[in-house]
């Protein structure tokens, strides 16, 4: 379901800027809304600083490949270390005012939290 996918980003961004050092792109604004006025779901974020990983990449000497896939595993291996109880994606629960997110696991089993 799109609709949840949307929600789950948004979320999942917030949690992980919240909790981690990781840098994450500010969200201003969202709408999981398919029939919106603007006719679909959107994420409005701030942009991302450098260039496409996909321009470069090919051109990247082995040392420059080392260093980034350093850097990127110095930015995932943190994440590691937040754990839940169960398995699933991160949600906005009922009440987003107080920042609880849910952890939707299947269609039946969902725990809720606050962060």
């Amino acid at each position: 379901m799109p609709r949840l996918k949307t929600e789950s980003e948004v979320a999942t961004m917030q949690y992980i800027q919240e909790n981690t050092a990781i840098p994450v792109l500010t969200v201003y604004h969202y709408d999981s809304n398919p029939y919106n006025c603007l006719g679909g779901e959107f994420i409005l974020m701030s942009k991302a600083r450098g260039v496409p990983l996909s321009k470069v990449y090919h051109s990247l000497s082995y040392n420059d490949l080392v260093k980034l896939l350093t850097n990127l595993a110095e930015l995932v291996l943190p994440l590691f270390a937040h754990r839940f109880s169960e398995l699933g994606s991160l949600y906005f629960g009922p009440n987003p005012l107080q920042n609880i997110l849910a952890v939707a696991v299947g269609v039946f089993n969902v725990f809720i939290g606050q962060l």
